[in-house]
């Protein structure tokens, strides 16, 4: 029974981290297929430019943060499945649809909707793997879930790449689109082994709650201290990585003359140690329970990598060694910061807590990567890294505030009336 349940258990987290991946990979997917669009000379008739292309995918990003914690009560009164299945088709049928858009505006409604799409995968992923994988394993879960993001992350520029350089953006935006729509088909048609879902699996009896808990652990527990510090922590952590995502290549150019091509690289190998980060960072969550102490270690050693780049002329191997490194330490934290979230989440509220502290992440970027091209483009390219360093330190003292303030009493439901 103990071996079919890990199989049961390892299916659930391989469906929803597939889906995951395919999340990730549209995000970066977007903007590469629509740097050949703007270079296409048959569509000069809509006079796209790279700031219209930056406004598509803003607003692909806008929705995608907007909607989550809408999403997230959607899940919890009607189950996390079918706001899966939906969010992948819409997702996936909006890039198709984006491979036959005939004009600037069609392509902002487009990307929006694929937006609203991709809004749904952290709030009902955490709520499916919450409720079907058993404690002890939900850290590796977790971990394997991240991964599966950074694989996209990492697919998504290379492949779509290819199939717009090769085949045309048509094909790169309608390939893309099938694919997401085959792997809706493959969630639907494996939906017995998701029995359960966060309002089946975790959601206590209607009888078990006093007159008022309803609403007091809705907005509530939105609004209580430590989910409001979780949601500081994942606004700095995530919009820290965008941020630098969006700013390593200029910065290393700048800074040490570092072509921009060889640069990028650096961009790479912070996100190769990231993807193995978070696989470590699971078994570390399994065995540590303190996020501030995770946080500590893993924000020092990322911190202290980063300032010695912009401090020192090192060989470009090294640079890239360090790079990894420190993409490593500061991704290994990431199964921990989830766990801890889960910990402060009351039964049946995992889709909206987990879709209101996600929605962090494209707040941060907001901020950080706009912060981060100023920089740059005032000749400051080794602030991008001090201030990284800095955000870290922040971000480590919203998990500090966040567990202390997790260890007073818990929210009461309001008195009935």
């Amino acid at each position: 029974m103990h071996a079919s349940n890990s199989r049961q258990e390892a299916a659930v987290v391989a469906l929803v981290s597939g889906a995951h991946g395919f999340s990730h990979y549209y995000i970066f997917a977007l903007p590469t297929v629509l740097a050949f669009m703007v270079k296409d000379p048959a569509l000069a008739h809509l006079e796209l430019s790279f700031v219209k292309a930056g406004l598509i995918v803003s607003a692909f990003s806008l929705s995608s943060g907007a909607f989550q914690y809408l999403v997230g009560v959607v899940a919890d009164r009607v189950g996390a499945k079918p706001v899966l299945f939906g969010g992948l088709t819409l997702l996936a049928g909006s890039f198709a649809l984006l491979g036959l858009a005939e004009s600037f505006p069609m392509m902002l409604v487009l990307a929006f909707t694929a937006g609203m799409g991709n809004s749904v995968f952290h709030p009902v992923d955490y709520a499916i793997m919450g409720a079907n994988v058993s404690g002890p394993r939900l850290a590796r879960a977790y971990a394997i879930h991240t991964f599966a993001g950074y694989a996209g992350f990492a697919i998504g520029p290379f492949v779509s790449g290819m199939l717009a350089s090769s085949f045309g953006w048509k094909t790169a935006f309608i390939a893309a689109g099938l694919a997401g729509l085959a792997m809706t088909a493959v969630l639907w048609s494996q939906r017995g082994r998701m029995a359960r879902d966060d309002i089946a699996g975790e959601k206590p009896p209607a009888h078990a709650q006093p007159k008022g808990a309803a609403q007091t652990m809705g907005l509530g527990i939105i609004l209580s201290p430590p989910i409001l510090m979780m949601f500081v922590f994942y606004m700095l952590s995530g919009g820290l990585s965008i941020g630098l995502n969006s700013a390593v290549a200029a910065s290393l150019n700048k800074l040490w003359s570092i072509d921009l091509k060889s640069a990028a690289w650096a961009v790479s190998a912070f996100m190769a140690g990231g993807a193995i980060g978070t696989l470590v960072g699971g078994a570390v969550a399994t065995r540590y329970k303190r996020l501030d102490l995770v946080a500590f270690a893993g924000y020092s050693v990322a911190g202290v990598m980063l300032c010695l780049i912009a401090t020192v002329a090192l060989p470009y191997g090294v640079v890239l060694a360090a790079f990894c490194f420190g993409g490593f330490m500061f991704a290994i934290i990431t199964p921990s910061r989830d766990l801890m979230v889960k910990s402060l989440t009351p039964p049946g509220h995992s889709g909206k807590v987990f879709g209101f502290v996600s929605s962090g992440f494209e707040g941060g970027g907001i901020l950080f990567a706009p912060a981060f091209g100023w920089l740059i483009d005032h000749n400051a390219p080794a602030w991008v890294f001090y201030c990284a360093a800095v955000i870290m330190a922040l971000a480590f003292l919203s998990a500090v505030l966040a567990m202390r303030l997790s260890r007073r009493p818990a929210l009461q439901p309001a008195p009935a009336e």
